[in-house]
């Protein structure tokens, strides 16, 4: 009996696991195969994505519907190795290229209807040789997608692409490339031997132009603040290069083996520097006054090397090497103690120092409110506004956070907010002059709105309505939205909101702050 109450619980059981399982597999989505002269595919959420193409044809079309659904997707590997494929046309219903796609396509030349593709995938088209593509749609770009693409002449990043991973390495027959704001990271052009010329617009540049011996002109863009990490080495025709003030880091070999650069201009604004192993040519360096760290590399086998005050830290001081170099250092800074108390590990004649006399400032104050207001957002950077004087003074500037925790500060004043909170600001020159501001970081104001939609006034009067900004957490008072008239002739505002009325009409008045806008409209009529 009880041999026979378990047989009857275990085909229970195994019956509502196959309910279970039946429910399951009708909860996902139909999946159809099928094939279509040389193409198989399968059809899914009501799109066709091609798998497989086995056909030996010269130019490819790929049908724009199959069984009435249209084709959206390449697949993976779907063409990978064909060796006979010299163009292919897609529809305008393909918005993804998957990894592997066109891989090892060695006659592929051309690929047309790319302008509604969205998504190119891994080493799509990896050693093909197509020698242009339109890129104009496309917003992801996968690793390795145009890697030794050897007869690629030209190719133009689209605005929409944020982050480009080592997309187009050994690309031989590239000349040019542009690279827009809105890529936040580059990694992507080593070994392309025929690139000659550089733009750079995007955020931080790593790894990314190694072993192009051709490349002779870099521009880079007001938008590049993160650091070079290895991103030049062993460009061998380089042979000037101007990093702007809003670069803050040179580092790990970002120019190692540019054995040809001979002008290097840094400007204010750089805090650290290190990456000149191996340029023989580069014979003077000028560190700029925001600098704090230095590498070793950088210092040695020149001409002439001038240290600011600024410098607070040289990375293995004993590694210099000079070759009879001058070192101009100002008298008491930490770089002329350094430098000189190096002498010990060198030959006498292994370099010169030249002390000069500091020119120290005779005023320095923050022109900024007392107070100001940042946003909780650790990737938004806030220039605090300064003067400093006289314009020849050497004095650097150090700026301190009474609490870190709240309000980041790094060496040339730019301030993130990282929780709610207020904390000090304090900025101090080397000879001794002070300044301070209190920083509030609060949330991103949401909503601003003014109390009356409209509003009716006589000629000659006035009317006061002020615009109300709040954030998640209520009415927020610090906040003062910037106010206009869209006919002053009729009607003007000042800058609290007050509007006088001077001739019969309508106006609109807005008030905007950084990522708002409000209006109202104001109807002015003669005096009764």
């Amino acid at each position: 009996m009880k041999k026979n109450v378990f047989f009857i619980l275990l085909i229970l059981i195994s019956a509502i696991g196959f309910v279970s399982n039946y429910n399951s597999i009708n909860a996902y989505e139909t999946i159809t195969t099928g094939k279509l002269g040389f193409f198989e595919y399968y059809i899914k959420n009501d799109e066709v994505i091609i798998t497989e193409y086995t056909g030996a044809e010269f130019t490819v079309n790929i049908p724009t519907k199959i069984k009435g659904k249209k084709v959206t997707e390449i697949g993976m590997n779907a063409f990978e190795g064909n060796k006979y494929i010299n163009e292919v046309k897609l529809p305008p219903s393909v918005v993804t290229i998957d990894d592997w796609a066109f891989t090892d396509c060695k006659n592929l030349v051309k690929v047309s209807g790319m302008k509604n593709v969205q998504s190119i995938g891994m080493d799509a088209f990896q050693n093909t040789n197509i020698e242009t593509i339109d890129l104009t749609g496309v917003k992801y770009i996968s690793l390795g997608a145009f890697d030794e693409c050897r007869s690629l002449k030209s190719i133009t990043i689209p605005t929409g692409v944020s982050r480009l991973d080592s997309f187009c390495s050994g690309c031989e027959a590239l000349e040019s490339v542009y690279i827009p704001s809105s890529v936040k990271e580059l990694v992507g052009f080593d070994d392309c031997i025929n690139l000659r010329k550089v733009e750079i617009h995007c955020e931080n540049i790593s790894g990314s132009f190694c072993n192009c011996p051709n490349l002779s002109e870099v521009i880079i863009g007001k938008e590049v603040r993160g650091s070079f990490m290895s991103s030049f080495q062993y460009c061998t025709s380089l042979k000037n290069i101007t990093i702007p003030g809003n670069v803050r880091e040179i580092s790990m070999d970002a120019f190692l083996g540019c054995t040809s650069l001979e002008r290097l201009n840094l400007n204010r604004g750089l805090i650290s520097i290190d990456g000149f192993s191996d340029t023989p040519m580069l014979r003077t360096v000028d560190i700029p006054n925001t600098c704090t760290r230095v590498g070793n590399d950088i210092l040695s086998h020149r001409d002439h090397v001038t240290i600011p005050v600024s410098v607070t830290n040289i990375y293995d001081v004993r590694f210099i090497r000079g070759e009879g170099g001058m070192y101009h250092l100002y008298s008491g800074s930490y770089a002329s103690e350094k430098i000189k108390g190096n002498l010990y590990y060198m030959d006498e004649d292994e370099y010169e120092v030249d002390l000069l006399a500091p020119i120290e400032s005779t005023n320095f104050d923050i022109t900024e409110e007392d107070t100001i207001y940042i946003q909780k957002d650790e990737s938004v950077y806030k220039q605090l506004a300064y003067n400093l004087a006289p314009q020849n003074t050497t004095d650097a500037i150090v700026w301190t956070s009474s609490d870190s925790s709240i309000v980041k500060v790094n060496a040339v004043g730019e301030i993130r907010g990282v929780k709610k909170g207020s904390a000090t600001i304090i900025a101090r020159t080397t000879s001794g002059i002070e300044d301070r501001i209190n920083v509030v970081v609060t949330n991103v104001p949401s909503k601003i709105s003014f109390a009356k939609r409209k509003v009716t006034v006589e000629i000659g009067k006035t009317i006061m309505q002020k615009a109300v900004v709040s954030d998640k957490d209520g009415i927020r008072d610090d906040v003062k939205p910037v106010y206009e008239s869209s006919n002053p002739k009729i009607a003007n505002v000042n800058k609290n909101g007050k509007v006088i009325a001077k001739k019969s009409g309508i106006v609109t008045i807005t008030a905007k702050t950084a990522n708002l806008k409000a209006t109202y409209v104001v109807v002015v009529v003669k005096k009764n």
